[in-house]
């Protein structure tokens, strides 16, 4: 039997983060670094000339995507609001932020957060453009504007004395941290699930600079890889590399320990390109190529704890 959970755990989204952006300021640049860095921490992220599929409409399926996202990230720059398709994303987002369900994060790049709210410089200038043209929407687009950067958010010229890595580092560690609480499978709201969760917290020490191991133990059937899995889930946005190993028992007896070797580096390291052709080069390749980072790795099914 399931526990009962808000609207946003029960829906099925194709997208943790939709990135609304201008193509012309950001797409090469400061976007491309973002949506990379939202990809390497396995944050499923919509951005335009990633997604669309070929021949069809721009705008319903940029709308529907923003449908099926759970995070919105707003990227203001000096021509977004030159874009009445940027404008019509942001109303869109705005809706759905607004029932308070999902929830959009405003980023301020190479603009002034108060010229997005007071509508002035390059922000108060398109819009005056756009009242020769769309007259009937801007009354629309200013309310979801000023909405929009009066969210708690970034400004990139600000944020770590300007340093955009750093800035980047900082959005996706509070993405991570927001997903952490929404994204949440059949496995989590399983009834008392969540307090066993609860009791292991204290062995996983979070945060500190430790390498922790922590066995769970118990008969066939009591629920070992389904809580390992649930914690698994829940904490892996914190890590910057993850692996979940899955019937170690059969698959070292079949294959050899070097396969699952080979396929922790992999997860980890994002390259499935590594090859491990001996548990000695295997052990090596760990040694060096994961020293200093922070790792989640979980071994399902284990009976021999050498």
């Amino acid at each position: 039997m399931a526990s009962s959970s808000s609207s946003i755990h029960n829906k099925s989204y194709l997208y943790d983060v939709f990135l609304s952006f201008s193509g012309e300021d950001t797409r090469k640049t400061f976007v491309d670094h973002l949506f990379a860095a939202l990809d390497q921490h396995g944050i499923r992220t919509f951005k335009d000339d990633e997604r669309l599929e070929k021949g069809k409409k721009i705008n319903f399926e940029l709308l529907q995507s923003i449908e099926d996202s759970r995070l919105y990230i707003i990227v203001f720059s000096k021509h977004y609001a030159s874009s009445s398709w940027c404008l019509n994303e942001l109303l869109k987002i705005m809706e759905c932020h607004n029932k308070g369900e999902r929830f959009a994060f405003p980023v301020f790049y190479d603009v002034d957060p108060s010229e997005v709210r007071k509508q002035t410089g390059p922000v108060g200038e398109a819009l005056a453009v756009h009242m020769n043209k769309n007259k009937s929407e801007v009354g629309k687009w200013r309310e979801a504007l000023k909405k929009a950067s009066n969210l708690s958010g970034w400004d990139v010229r600000k944020t770590s004395n300007g340093h955009e890595a750093k800035a980047i580092k900082s959005i996706v560690e509070r993405v991570s941290l927001e997903l952490r609480y929404i994204k949440m499978g059949v496995d989590d709201n399983l009834v008392g699930m969540e307090r066993r969760m609860q009791d292991l917290n204290p062995c996983l020490e979070i945060g500190t600079k430790d390498v922790r191991m922590i066995g769970i133990k118990g008969m066939g059937g009591a629920g070992k890889t389904t809580l390992a899995w649930a914690i698994f889930k829940k904490i892996s946005f914190d890590f910057e590399g993850k692996s979940f190993v899955e019937n170690v028992r059969e698959r070292a007896f079949k294959f050899g320990l070097e396969k699952l070797q080979e396929q922790v580096l992999r997860d980890v390291l994002k390259d499935n390109g590594i090859i491990v052709s001996g548990v000695h080069e295997g052990e090596n390749l760990m040694k060096n190529r994961l020293c200093g980072k922070e790792v989640l790795i979980v071994l399902d099914d284990v009976d021999d704890i050498d």
